[in-house]
């Protein structure tokens, strides 16, 4: 499998950046 980045792809790095983001707020850590 490809890894989730692809260089010229900000908007799919962008939404991952946003999932991570959720997934920190959610768990309360960091």
């Amino acid at each position: 499998e490809s890894p989730p980045y692809h260089p010229g792809e900000s908007s799919s790095l962008r939404d991952f950046l946003s999932f991570h983001d959720i997934i920190r707020e959610g768990k309360g850590l960091e």
